[in-house]
């Protein structure tokens, strides 16, 4: 039955990608939960169902690019340059995977990483020029994708239901329908960040979108925590930090901490309990009572093994590509080092450090919500990277190249209407993004430029 469900419902907002994708989009980020639930079901070819959802949404994208308006077109994205070298990149060492492994390896690596280059393209290019319609029907789209994997988790955390046996330092981890916890924990955190980001810019003093924000806030919370992953927790630490710290909401931090801190005393020892198990390592090692390498669940014997598999490449190899799948790498650098070689990650490090000078760049401007959500996701990708594989993620790429673009591109359309004097007359008419930022009004993307295939 959820199969079916996941079939329909992919197919339905696949059609409606390809129809409208102001449409599409958000219906794209509603299903892939549901989707990503049936990833035993091999469909098509040996496919699998959210490997299917993720090769066929691309394909329709780069469609929409060739078609549709310059507003929207690859030449107004931000930072177009390093992320065309880095999808030449990725199609090079895709290639070289296909010859030395099997075309359908190469096919696999390819969709894989390009998803990162067209979830950074498509919600900018679609939702930057109406924040008030557009930008909160796809907030609204993330919250309501929240309900099938959080109603899960808060499900087995009330019930004690294990559904799937997972564990990690000896605790259960509450994984529900999905492969591993990072999937758990990846929509618990985009629900989250989609309920933060709609509250600030859309709640107001509405007390009842408020109320409503963090009780869902909680219960995604509940949900993430439910996972173990120790990343999880320190993103929060960081996403707490980051988002009262910037905009000086020093009591909202203080308070945060006090709550947390009551909650885990008096109403949550068992979760205080689990996740001091979860760091036991970790925190040992500080102490010196463990060894470093046994830290990071282990990881550090399997990066240690890749690296002398690696030194026995040669130049060539070393320089652009082993040709060899290293999607269980636990770690994106190392992962970059076998499929790009030393070409290939010193791009994807040039890409996060073009990335990052820009939002702070931006931070130091003027700080808004929308840059401070795009710090806040680009910290959750660096911490990622360290101990997982994010590139190898179509829906988690979606998410956060995806919002991070959007921020990059509303910051780009701001200074270019404030660089034109022939737009002075309609900034008066521009629409304002809550938040202090102000866009050009959407007649300038909506009517000159219409897309061809809407």
């Amino acid at each position: 039955m959820l199969l079916l469900s996941a079939i329909s419902l992919s197919i339905v907002a696949l059609i409606t990608l390809a129809v409208n994708p102001i449409a599409g989009i958000p219906l794209l980020f509603m299903v892939k939960p549901v989707v990503d639930a049936v990833y035993l079901e091999p469909l098509l070819f040996g496919l699998r169902l959210p490997e299917l959802v993720g090769g066929l949404a691309p394909m329709i994208v780069f469609v929409h690019m060739l078609f549709v308006g310059p507003e929207r077109a690859l030449g107004r994205m931000p930072l177009r340059s390093i992320w065309i070298v880095y999808a030449v990149d990725v199609c090079v060492f895709s290639m070289i995977i296909a010859y030395d492994q099997s075309f359908m390896e190469g096919v696999n690596i390819f969709l894989r990483y390009i998803n990162g280059f067209v979830g950074f393209y498509m919600v900018q290019a679609f939702f930057y020029n109406d924040p008030e319609k557009n930008l909160r029907r796809l907030l609204l789209a993330l919250i309501v994708a929240g309900f099938f994997p959080i109603g899960i988790g808060v499900y087995q955390m009330a019930t004690g239901a294990v559904w799937k046996s997972a564990s990690t330092e000896g605790i259960t981890r509450y994984i529900g329908l999905y492969h591993d916890a990072f999937t758990v924990r990846f929509y618990a955190f985009q629900t989250i960040f989609a309920l933060v980001l709609y509250g600030a810019l859309y709640g107001g003093r509405n007390l009842f979108i408020k109320g409503s924000v963090l009780a869902y806030c909680v219960a995604s919370t509940v949900a993430m925590i439910g996972a173990y992953s120790k990343a999880g927790v320190v993103s929060l630490v960081m996403w707490v930090t980051s988002w009262a710290l910037l905009q000086k909401k020093i009591a909202l931090f203080l308070l945060i901490i006090l709550c947390g801190g009551i909650l885990g005393i008096y109403y949550a020892p068992q979760i205080a309990a689990n996740i001091t198990q979860m760091f036991h390592k970790e925190i040992g090692a500080l102490e010196g009572k463990v060894k470093l390498e046994r830290t990071f669940a282990g990881r550090w014997y399997g990066w240690e093994e890749m690296i002398s598999r690696w030194e026995e490449f040669n130049w060539l190899k070393k320089g652009f590509g082993s040709g060899e799948v290293a999607v269980g790498a636990h770690n994106d650098y190392l992962q970059m080092l076998f499929h790009g070689g030393i070409f290939g990650l010193m791009i994807y490090l040039f890409l996060l450090s073009a990335v990052g000078w820009t939002i702070v760049s931006n931070l130091r401007t003027k700080i808004d919500p929308m840059s401070i959500a795009a710090f806040m996701l680009l910290l959750m990708w660096l911490v990622d990277a360290i101990g997982l594989v994010p590139s190898s993620y179509p829906g988690y790429q979606w998410f956060v190249w995806g919002f991070i673009g959007l921020s990059l591109r509303v910051r780009e359309e701001v200074g270019r209407a404030a660089e034109r004097p022939d737009l002075s007359q309609e900034a008066t008419l521009s629409r304002e993004l809550p938040g202090g930022l102000a866009l050009p009004p959407a007649l300038t993307a909506e009517r000159r430029f219409p897309s061809l295939l809407r």
